[in-house]
């Protein structure tokens, strides 16, 4: 009863080095930490069901941070929003049991 969520948009390592302009590979030029990464916003929609799901932002471990309730909507679904403020690219949902 959980999934992963993951939404980035530009990311590259620090001094990668592209090959070309068209940004097709990068060789053996990988560059080094920290990654670069835009973190995307967004607001996220599930089905509603009896108990509301929880986001949790995961850190470069994997572990969780602060656990954030989706908000229950009036057309029955269920929402929240990711983006920068939670300083990650990966979030875990997790549903309580039926």
């Amino acid at each position: 009863r959980r999934a992963l969520l993951v939404a980035t948009g530009y990311t590259e390592n620090t001094d990668m080095g592209w090959t070309d302009l068209t940004k097709s590979t990068v060789g053996t030029n990988w560059g080094k930490p920290p990654s670069l990464i835009a973190p995307v916003a967004a607001s996220l929609r599930l089905p509603r069901t009896e108990a509301l799901p929880t986001l949790y932002p995961l850190d470069e471990r994997g572990q969780r941070g602060q656990g954030v309730p989706f908000t229950a909507t009036s057309d029955n679904a269920s929402q929240i929003g990711i983006g920068p403020r939670y300083r990650t690219l990966w979030y875990e949902v997790t549903w309580p049991p039926p």
